[in-house]
């Protein structure tokens, strides 16, 4: 956990030095991007996950030598075990999904969100359609592409 911590003030730090230099912000104007996002594409991209990957390398850490069994008990939960079998085609195919929505979203509602969902209305319901699609497509993914090619290469590698 002091891991995750450090990643998290690490984190921080990196981002108000890149606001501050990069972007010349001070006081509540850096807060208000930082906190609003608003500055996405100004090296956010690389630095947004590092405290979420570094607090879930630390727990699966801990789950792995036996050392937290909440978290052991919620490993078992069918629907986790479930959506980590299909996390990876939910990966491959999220960014089709979100694509898909907002050019469904912006014709239906009128939004006109071209290459960008605007606002937090079509943000809102781009990710409100893009969440069930993903889901979808990776299970029947998991289903028919990953899981009988995982079948046929064992049976391949036995040979």
């Amino acid at each position: 956990m002091a891991i995750g911590l450090l990643g998290l003030i690490i984190y921080c730090g990196v981002y108000v030095g890149i606001n501050h230099i990069v972007l010349s912000r001070s006081g509540g104007s850096m807060l208000h991007d930082i906190i609003s996002g608003s500055i996405v594409g100004q090296y956010r991209e690389a630095l947004i996950y590092l405290p979420i990957i570094v607090v879930s390398a630390g727990l699966v850490a801990l789950a792995h030598i036996g050392g937290l069994k909440p978290l052991d008990r919620l490993l078992e939960v069918k629907f986790f075990q479930r959506s980590g079998r299909s996390s990876y085609s939910g990966y491959l195919f999220h960014f089709a999904a979100v694509k898909a929505c907002m050019f469904l979203v912006g014709g239906v509602v009128g939004l006109g969100l071209g290459a960008n969902a605007a606002g937090l209305i079509g943000k809102s319901l781009v990710f409100i359609c893009a969440l069930p699609l993903t889901i979808a497509v990776a299970e029947l993914s998991y289903a028919w592409v990953e899981k009988p090619s995982a079948r046929y290469l064992a049976r391949v590698l036995r040979t």
